[in-house]
């Protein structure tokens, strides 16, 4: 039987700049309505599958804030105001900015959508942005509004909400209060997000793990010059910045939203980009986290060294010993599994007696029998790359 694990990596860098309040860019409001709450909320219809999501943190405060009305981007402001108030500036905005959808499945397969596109695109290049808006009434601007984001609303709210169902038999000729109709539908898809997450999570669908939490690459937080054991040939800062304790405080900051918002600890870590190294396994490890997750690519970059040579030959010499149907039971046996043919002479085979003998321990020279041991007096300091 093959088991096969599914992580959904659900991340949005954090958008606010904080001189101003605004969001730069949309995409936290707009993916939430389309996808964050859907892709959870389908679970209910096949109770059998089990999934993993990872949310990030800066993805979910932003949520939050976006669900309490406390947060605004361009997009949403400008989307709202009433079409005949808007500036010449701000119809430029409309017509440069609100076709940012898929063009296939998010526009052309809305008539009035694909038909404000074609408008925009035959007025041709080269007018200037604002000659462009110029071509658009204000009917077309309030068409534009709505298709903006009505195209991002979840398809089940398409087949099952009577009030987007609604707006898209209408199509065209939308009103100021087609527009709040749809903001409120807007609002409460982002009211259903992390709820949605957290009863996965209660009735034991899903499990969600985190990530650092304004998504910093740890290994560079930890030490800069980590680089160089990959790309020994790269150009690197003037100054080296080596601050491991940065980089726990980007994980303790997890651990504490994680606990606000699920009413627990997190188990499970992706790592910002998958990034990994030696310096910081054991900051996860202290944190709390039971395992952590990356990708075969990035592990290859770092052949060899420490933790994830070790994981590569435990994994190695497991296989073997499952083709083999049974443990090795002499030294030459042992030195004979893959990872192992280089190890020192002294590891031998644990005996089937009570006796206590030195195990092998892959790419360690530590024996595992002295971790026995002290496994039985207290928890290891730090965790291995994995799940436990």
């Amino acid at each position: 039987m093959t088991r096969v694990a599914l992580l959904w990596h659900m991340h949005q860098p954090f958008y606010e700049d904080l001189a101003t309040g605004e969001h730069v860019l949309p995409w936290v409001r707009l993916h939430a309505i389309k996808d964050y709450w859907g892709m959870v909320a389908l679970l209910r219809e096949f109770p059998d599958v089990r999934l993993t999501f990872n949310l990030v943190p800066s993805l979910l405060v932003q949520l939050e804030s976006f669900a309490r009305e406390e947060a605004r981007d361009r997009h949403l402001d400008i989307g709202l105001k009433p079409a005949e108030a808007l500036t010449p500036e701000e119809r430029e905005f409309c017509v440069e900015e609100f076709f940012h959808a898929h063009r296939a499945r998010m526009i052309d397969a809305y008539p009035r959508y694909a038909e404000l596109a074609a408008k925009r695109q035959s007025n041709g290049a080269a007018l200037s942005a604002r000659s462009q808006a110029a071509q658009f009434s204000t009917d077309d601007l309030r068409d534009l509004q709505v298709w903006h984001k009505l195209s991002w609303i979840d398809p089940y709210y398409f087949d099952r909400d009577d009030r987007i169902r609604a707006l898209v038999v209408k199509g065209r000729r939308f009103t100021e209060q087609d527009k709040a109709t749809l903001r409120a539908v807007e609002l409460e898809l982002l009211r259903r997000v992390i709820p949605e997450y957290r009863d996965a999570a209660e009735r034991g669908q899903i499990e969600i793990s985190t990530s650092p939490f304004y998504h910093p690459i740890l290994p560079l937080l930890c030490d800069t010059d980590v680089y160089l054991r990959t790309h020994p040939s790269s150009r690197m800062p003037r100054e080296r910045f080596r601050h491991p304790e940065d980089a726990a405080e980007q994980l303790l900051r997890a651990v504490k939203l994680y606990e606000r918002l699920f009413g627990r600890r997190p188990a499970g870590l992706w790592p910002s980009e998958g990034s990994v190294s030696d310096a910081m396994v054991p900051l996860v490890a202290a944190a709390g986290f039971q395992w952590m997750a990356t990708d075969e690519e990035i592990l290859s970059e770092w052949a060899g060294l420490g933790y994830y040579a070790r994981a590569r030959n435990l994994i190695s010499c497991a296989r073997e010993v499952t083709r083999l149907g049974h443990f090795p039971t002499s030294a030459s046996e042992l030195r004979r599994l893959p990872g192992l043919q280089h190890r020192p002479a002294l590891l031998q085979p644990a005996s089937r007696s009570r006796t206590p003998q030195a195990g092998c321990d892959a790419g360690r020279r530590q024996p595992t029998g002295s971790r026995t041991t002290a496994r039985h007096q207290g928890p290891p300091r730090a965790g291995l790359l994995g799940r436990h």
